[in-house]
């Protein structure tokens, strides 16, 4: 999510001093981390590519 989390969240909920909060799962962590109520609060100015967000669909359909 690269810290664009405005559209997702109240901006207040995600910070707190100098830090800002990244929400989900990327595919970096494991699956304990990688589930919608994953939570890293990082640097707010932090940034990294595997920082993200995925595409899924039901293959059921």
């Amino acid at each position: 999510m690269n810290n664009n989390r405005r559209a997702h969240v109240a901006v207040a909920t995600t910070q707190r001093g100098d830090e800002a909060l990244t929400a989900g799962g990327p595919w970096w962590y494991g699956p304990a981390q990688a589930r919608a109520d994953g939570a890293q609060w990082k640097a707010a100015g932090f940034y990294a590519l595997y920082i993200g967000f995925r595409c899924a669909y039901d293959a059921k359909g």
